[in-house]
């Protein structure tokens, strides 16, 4: 008797550790969707709010997920590709090159001008964004709130506040991991910058 496998593709039940080569796809990804012709960024700002499957006159497409995705993330390859379309200034060049998107939020929210010490009505959004569930097959409550809140981002065109992008899809792939750190990393970021920045002067000294 034969052992039957189940070869059904599985998202990663955790976040890989990120590091600046771990981000080459992602980038690699982003770069294609800067250059591509004026018809097909508008075919994918004609979709933002739909799925995959709901999507209309992006047949060519495809041929970007089989180069990049795998079938468990090509619904995030499609969410983030809606959303970059809308991102003038970064199909320009003029995007982030580090820093995930509580980062982005928090540098937003100081040229705000709102108080540390006081809440800001960011703060609410940002804390529905990060209990919101990403379904890998129709995008799901996380696509309407990335959806509004790269809107607001890219309005505001506050050079201190741009999307790095593939970080971006990199941390919608991950979403679902099972001890949420990409949630956890855009807290930390977000409300916690000091301490991120302390983390990361240690890492920095620390020597073999």
């Amino acid at each position: 008797m034969y052992a039957v496998t189940d070869t059904t593709p599985q998202a990663p039940a955790a976040e890989p550790e990120i590091q600046e080569d771990k981000l080459a796809a992602e980038r690699s990804f982003i770069g294609e969707l800067a250059r591509l012709e004026r018809g097909r960024l508008a075919a994918l700002r004609r979709n933002v709010g739909n799925s995959l499957c709901e999507a209309r006159g992006i047949a060519w497409f495809y041929g970007l997920l089989n180069r990049y995705a795998k079938p468990w993330n090509e619904e995030a390859y499609f969410l983030i590709a809606t959303l970059f379309a809308a991102d003038k200034d970064a199909i320009d060049g003029k995007t982030a090159s580090k820093g995930d998107l509580g980062a982005t939020l928090r540098a937003l929210r100081a040229k705000s001008g709102a108080s540390t010490s006081e809440a800001s009505p960011l703060d609410r959004r940002f804390n529905i964004l990060l209990d919101a569930d990403f379904d890998a097959k129709m995008g799901g409550e996380l696509a309407f709130r990335l959806r509004q809140l790269t809107k607001l981002v890219i309005s505001k065109k506050e050079p201190s506040a741009r999307i790095y992008w593939a970080q971006l899809l990199h941390d919608v792939k991950f979403w679902n991991g099972d001890r949420k750190a990409v949630q956890k990393r855009w807290a930390r970021s977000y409300f916690a910058p000091a301490l991120e920045s302390l983390e990361d002067n240690q890492t920095d000294t620390t020597t073999d």
